[in-house]
C-alpha cells in the first residue's frame, strides 16, 4: 500500500493511501490567520522600505535609473496593495473565529501601515514626485556635442585645419572630466 505526506492536526506524517479516497489537509484556522497577517505585515514593511528608497533618488535620472524608478513604484504598489488585502483577508477570518486580540490588533495595524504607504506614495512628496528622465536622443545628442567640443579645443590648442587626421589619443585630454 503506497503511503502520502499528510498534513494533519498540525502533525506532519506518512499515511497509509489506498487510491479510493481524496486525502484531506487540515489546516488549523489559527495557522491560516497567522499566515495572512504574517504575508500583510512582510509586504506592507517591504513597501515602505522600498518606499524611502524611493525618495532618496535623484531628480535627474539617465534612462536605465528612470526604467528602474518606474520598476519600484510599480513593486510598491502592488506590495502595498497586497498587504491591504491580505490584511482585510486576515481581519476577516478573525471576525469570523475565536481569534485573540493580538490576532486582530496585527492585522488591523498592518492594514493601516499598507494603506498608510499608499497614501504617502499617492501624495508623492518631495522627491518622489516626476522626475526629469533623459532620453537616449538626448543622450546621444550630448555625446556628440561634448565630441565636437573636444576637437575644437583640440584644433585651437595644435593650430589644426580643415582636413587634418584626429585620432582618439588626440582629443582624450580635451574631454571633461
Amino acid at each position: 500500500m503506497p503511503f502520502i505526506w499528510c498534513f494533519k492536526m498540525g502533525i506532519q506524517k506518512w499515511v497509509p493511501y489506498s487510491g479510493n479516497e481524496v486525502p484531506t489537509i487540515n489546516h488549523s484556522k489559527t495557522h491560516v490567520q497567522w499566515s495572512l497577517l504574517l504575508a500583510s505585515a512582510i509586504l506592507g514593511i517591504s513597501g515602505l522600505i522600498e518606499l524611502s528608497l524611493l525618495a532618496q533618488a535623484p531628480y535627474r535620472l539617465g534612462y536605465d535609473e528612470g526604467v528602474a524608478f518606474s520598476g519600484r513604484q510599480t513593486f510598491i504598489v502592488a506590495a502595498l496593495s497586497a498587504g491591504v488585502a491580505f490584511g482585510f483577508l486576515a481581519l476577516t477570518v478573525c471576525k469570523n473565529g475565536a481569534s485573540g486580540i493580538l490576532m486582530k490588533v496585527g492585522a488591523t495595524a498592518s492594514v493601516c501601515l499598507s494603506v498608510a504607504g499608499l497614501a504617502i506614495w499617492a501624495i508623492r512628496p518631495g522627491n518622489m514626485a516626476v522626475h526629469s528622465i533623459q532620453s537616449s536622443l538626448n543622450m546621444c545628442l550630448n555625446n556628440i556635442r561634448t565630441t565636437e567640443g573636444a576637437k575644437a579645443k583640440w584644433a585651437i590648442r595644435i593650430g589644426a585645419t580643415n582636413g587634418t587626421a584626429i585620432a582618439w589619443n588626440d582629443i582624450a585630454p580635451d574631454f571633461p572630466k
